[in-house]
This record gives C-alpha cells, sequence and structure tokens, in this order.
C-alpha cells in the first residue's frame, strides 16, 4: 500500500473485506451445542501453539478446531480440478463456467462449515480473521486472539470492529 500510494500513479482506496457481503438478519442461523468454541488457525499464520483451551477452565471447552482442516473437497477440488479440466480437452467456455462452478461450491462449503462452528458455542475464541468477521455478522459473543504478526489488532483498528 506504502509503495503504490508513494509512485503517485495509482489511486488506492480502502475497502472492506468481503465477508461483510455476508447476511444474517436474523442473527445465529443455528442453535449453540456446547459453551465456548475454538476456532483456532492451523496453517502458518498461527501464532505459536494452537488456541490452548486451558484458560477457561472450568468450562468444559472442546478441542480447538480450524474450519479449513476437513475441507477435504476443497482441497481436492483445489489440486484436481485443472489436471482433470485439461483431460477433458478443450471445453472452452463450457469449461470455465465448470471451473467457476467448483469454485463457487467449494466457497459455499466452506461458509456453511464455518456458521455450524461458530454457532456451535455460546461464545468463541478465534484466531481468524473471517471467524471474527462472521461473529460479529451473527451477532456471537467472541475473543480475538491476534496472529504473531498482529493481523487481527491491524483490521480491528482499521475498521473498529473491536466491540
Amino acid at each position: 500500500l506504502d509503495i503504490a500510494r508513494a509512485s503517485g500513479e495509482v489511486r488506492t482506496v480502502l475497502c472492506p473485506d468481503s465477508a461483510f457481503h455476508l447476511t444474517y438478519p436474523d442473527g445465529r442461523p443455528h442453535h449453540a451445542t456446547t459453551d465456548v468454541v475454538l476456532l483456532s488457525r492451523s496453517d502458518r499464520e498461527r501464532n505459536g501453539d494452537r488456541l490452548d483451551a486451558g484458560w477457561c477452565l472450568p468450562l468444559e471447552v472442546p478441542a480447538p478446531v480450524d474450519w479449513l482442516d476437513e475441507s477435504r473437497w476443497m482441497q481436492w477440488s483445489r489440486r484436481n480440478a485443472p489436471r482433470l479440466l485439461k483431460r477433458c480437452g478443450p471445453l472452452g467456455k463450457a469449461g470455465t463456467d465448470l471451473a467457476e462452478w467448483a469454485a463457487e461450491a467449494a466457497a459455499v462449503r466452506t461458509v456453511e462449515r464455518g456458521e455450524r462452528i461458530l454457532c456451535s458455542g455460546q461464545v468463541v475464541v478465534t484466531d481468524r480473521l473471517h471467524g471474527h468477521i462472521m461473529c460479529l455478522l451473527m451477532g456471537i459473543p467472541h475473543i480475538v486472539v491476534d496472529t504473531g504478526y498482529g493481523k487481527l489488532r491491524r483490521f480491528m483498528d482499521t475498521w473498529g470492529t473491536t466491540e
């Protein structure tokens, strides 16, 4: 951003995350089934060890989960869709439509999985930006644990999403 602004050749505009386009007019779409859910990153952005459930004892807290851990269909489709499309031969627009449909289906499944995970807790503890955003949109009380490089704190400071 600083490089683009310094060049003077590019107009820069601060835009909100596209997840804010999700709407939940009736609040959370599913009922809570547990006190606390720990939605914790399992990728390279995690801050050291995954969130530890020990901080909230004596509440019974399930092990941390990352909504991407079990999205095997999404991982499989990303790896294999290009190869499968190539094997089908020149599909032209049909091939593009198929790839777009597969990407959209994977995105919808991931959001639905995220909704189910977040809604399952009365309170959510997360180090995922989109976990924070979705909790805001669904009205779920939550605690944000920042990444090691301050991604969530900077986002919350920029957009005023700390409450």
